[in-house]
């Protein structure tokens, strides 16, 4: 099964059972919208794309890439506060020792610990082996967030990052 169809099939069931749900918001329905905005209290909206964008390749890394600026706007809208990211890294080559991350964060923050994703032989990976992961990540204004990718030891990985959706 391809990595965009597991993720829509988990969507799918996980869209089911949250319809289901009759108990707080889900049953006031559009009586609770309408008195959050007559309230000037703010509602979030969730855009989920029909098909995921790239927004970056990183090809034949093997050396630091510290956190670098990546601008989502081509993907997202003026208004979208969240990037919902799929993480990817695919091995090329590596040797004993050999690791890779690939993480992300809200531009301007340094957080103790950020979402990301990571390969290492250590786990059994080798050549071509395929390491994804989902991601929510803060935007700042100008949709922007930042990425990086360390590389530990003898290896060499392709790295992309594609948007699946964004929160308003």
């Amino acid at each position: 099964m391809h990595v965009s169809q597991l993720i829509d099939a988990v969507v799918d069931s996980k869209i089911t059972t949250h319809a289901a749900l009759t108990t707080g918001v889900h049953g006031v329905g559009s009586d609770y919208i309408a008195k959050a905005l007559a309230s000037d209290q703010a509602v979030s909206k969730i855009v989920w794309k029909d098909a995921s964008e790239v927004a970056l390749n990183d090809d034949d890394r093997t050396a630091l890439l510290d956190w670098t600026d990546l601008d989502l706007t081509a993907y997202t809208s003026a208004n979208a506060k969240f990037a919902i990211l799929l993480l990817d890294i695919v091995v090329d080559s590596i040797s004993a020792g050999g690791s890779a991350w690939l993480w992300v964060r809200k531009d301007g923050t340094e957080p103790t610990i950020s979402p990301g994703i990571r390969t290492a032989d250590t786990e059994g990976d080798e050549a071509l082996a395929h390491r994804v992961g989902i991601a929510i990540v803060g935007m700042a204004s100008g949709q922007v967030i930042e990425y990086k990718i360390a590389v530990f030891g003898t290896i060499q990985v392709d790295s992309t990052i594609s948007v699946l959706g964004y929160i308003e």
